[in-house]
């Protein structure tokens, strides 16, 4: 539960864990899934510094 502490994150959130639990679930290999999860953080991180970098987002 707290990866759920920001609701206006959920959405995202629930959009990246799907893809990884159907995988390690279909192959039975967890070590998919704990990949998978820095992996989608390092990514979202990217995008917002990205964001934020081209003036895209502002704070």
């Amino acid at each position: 539960m707290y990866h759920f502490w920001a609701p206006w994150t959920v959405l995202s959130k629930l959009v990246f864990l799907h893809p990884g639990v159907w995988l390690a679930g279909k192959k039975q290999d967890i070590r998919i899934a704990i990949t998978m999860h820095p992996g989608t953080t390092l990514l979202k991180t990217v995008v917002g510094i990205v964001a934020l970098a081209s003036g895209a987002y502002s704070m």
